[in-house]
Parts: C-alpha cells; structure tokens; sequence
C-alpha cells in the first residue's frame, strides 16, 4: 500500500523542488499518504515514521541493487549471484529512477531545459536564454569563455 501510495504522488514526492514542487507541496502529499496508508493499517503512524520507513527501504532496496550491479560488472567473475527480489522491491526498484542505483551517464545530470518553466527576464525585460552545455558543432572546439580566467 505504502508503494502504491508514493507511485500514485512520485512526481512531487520524489521530485526535485521547484517553484511548481514546493516543500509544502511534498508534505500535503506525505499527509496523504499517510492517511492512506492507516486506513489499512493496524498501527497507526504519523507522517515522519511513513518517510522514515519509505526512505529506510529504498536505501535497502538501492544497496541491494547498487551490489548486483558491482558483481555482475566483476572481471572474470562470471554471473554473479541473483539476489532474489521480494515483490515489494521490484515494485521499490521500478520506482527508483535509474541514475539513482546506476549513476549519470553523461558529464552532467541533466542536458535538458524543461520548457515547460518561464525563463527568467533580465532588467531591460529581455528572456534571458539558456547557455547549451551540450556540443552541437565541433566536439574539438573549445567552449566560449564568459569572463571567466582562461585556460
């Protein structure tokens, strides 16, 4: 129940804060689940012991898998040996966003601008634009340098 609880708000539970995911935003969606979550339950629990056991099980469930990975990756260590996976921790698993077991891939977390945002205007009311960070043309070229020391 608890995990079907937190897929069914993961957007806001598990989002980064933002202007539209805001700390208040998250603990309305806690409170919520938490009174999900004691409708069903024999014992009652306040919203923090809720997190506390969501956030306990998901590092089990991280470091479980974060495990796999190092043994299926060991040199010469054929196939490692298969965790058995509880239906709950599939379940975790397939919550948790794959960077957060595995790692970025790329050299920064996020090569996207999310558009659905305002971006911020300047003094003189111009939309400020945002710098790529990703290369586009010749991947030797160096990057422009924006009055910081050069190198």
């Amino acid at each position: 129940m608890l995990l079907q609880e937190v897929d069914e708000r993961r957007k806001v539970i598990m989002g980064a804060l933002s202007p539209r995911i805001t700390a208040k935003a998250k603990d309305n969606e806690w409170k919520a689940v938490t009174e999900a979550v004691n409708s069903i339950s024999r014992v009652s629990r306040d919203v923090l012991e809720i997190r506390k056991k969501f956030r306990t099980f998901r590092s089990e469930v991280k470091k479980k898998a974060a495990k796999e990975k190092s043994e299926r990756e060991v040199t010469g260590g054929g196939i490692p040996d298969t965790k058995d996976w509880k239906p709950t921790e599939e379940a975790l698993l397939a919550l948790i966003e794959t960077e957060a077991i595995e790692g970025h891939s790329g050299p920064f977390e996020s090569e996207d601008v999310i558009a659905d945002e305002p971006l911020p205007s300047t003094s003189a009311g111009s939309v400020a634009r945002p710098i790529p960070l990703t290369r586009t043309h010749d991947e030797h070229a160096p990057l422009p340098n924006f009055g910081g020391r050069s190198r």
